[in-house]
């Protein structure tokens, strides 16, 4: 404190003081500092690494949410690390049951997705990985259908997969960052097997095609030559190809003749989880109740 007191804007120093401020656990003081390195040396090292390495989080739910929603709020920091905040706060509150926080930031993330779909240059967007309009907007809908399955709101959480869908149907996935593009695809994925599940769900054999062809188009896209050698640390190939096998499994013209819950486990599964596999089920098809017929 007597070296920040002497040189208030040392990056050296600032960046010494802020692990000492998070490990007491003084948020606030933390955020602030934060925001000194940013505006005086242009350093988020610290920051991203709060962000995006779980480790570096503090343990307690309730610290971390009042960690990031300063954050959140910050008006000081860059906007993306202010918007990737508020999905952190998403997850969060998922995972504390608490509704009015999922109501209110599920608000706020819409209020976001009009933001970036109002900016023309989105899904041309060039800029990399986490500082990307058109990712952001990916990891933006995929936290919207988490908060609204978790709150019980069906239609909004289909109207995600809709919106997704119709977004995917005019965008050329090429035109975007290429590594982005790429890092994108679990999510992208995720949000446009919403459209499969409904299909299925309503028996609809065109919109199950339709929906079949852009979970084709996406998994194609990221097995272009390009990506061969990305340096993405999630299996995203691997990932795709189990989403198509989870469609081929579902064919259409079994369940237009008898539907069984199933044939649907697998996908639901991946719309939450990374790679199926059966302990998941007892609480997936609770998530999924509404699309399933009551356990007997």
């Amino acid at each position: 404190m007597r070296f920040l007191e002497r040189w208030p804007r040392n990056p050296a120093v600032l960046a010494a003081i802020i692990p000492q401020a998070m490990a007491r656990n003084d948020y606030s003081f933390a955020v602030c500092k934060i925001e000194d390195l940013w505006l005086n040396s242009g350093h988020t090292h610290y920051l991203h690494r709060l962000l995006f390495r779980r480790s570096m989080r503090p343990g307690d739910l309730k610290q971390r949410l009042a960690l990031f929603q300063l954050i959140a709020a910050s008006s000081k920091l860059p906007e993306h690390y202010r918007w990737y905040s508020l999905i952190i706060i998403a997850y969060q509150a998922i995972a504390t049951d608490d509704f009015p926080l999922m109501e209110h930031t599920a608000a706020d993330l819409e209020r976001l997705v009009q933001q970036l779909l109002s900016d023309p240059g989105v899904f041309v967007c060039q800029r990399a990985n986490r500082e990307n309009r058109a990712k952001l907007l990916v990891s933006v809908f995929t936290a919207l259908s988490r908060l609204y399955l978790s709150l019980g709101s069906i239609d909004s959480f289909e109207s995600v997969g809709i919106r997704v869908s119709v977004i995917i149907d005019s965008v050329d996935l090429a035109a975007i960052d290429p590594d982005s593009a790429y890092r994108s695809t679990r999510n992208l994925m995720r949000c446009l097997a919403i459209e499969a599940l409904q299909a299925w769900h309503q028996q609809d054999a065109e919109r199950w095609r339709l929906a079949c062809h852009r979970l084709r188009r996406v998994h194609d896209h990221c097995h272009r030559p390009c990506f061969d050698a990305s340096s993405a640390q999630e299996d995203h190939r691997g990932f795709a190809r189990e989403m198509l096998g989870a469609v081929a499994t579902t064919d259409g013209t079994g369940w237009l003749v008898a539907k069984e819950d199933e044939q649907i486990h697998h996908l639901i599964t991946l719309i939450i989880k990374t790679t199926f596999e059966p302990r998941f089920l007892p609480k997936i098809r609770v998530m999924f109740a509404s699309y399933l017929a009551p356990s007997q």
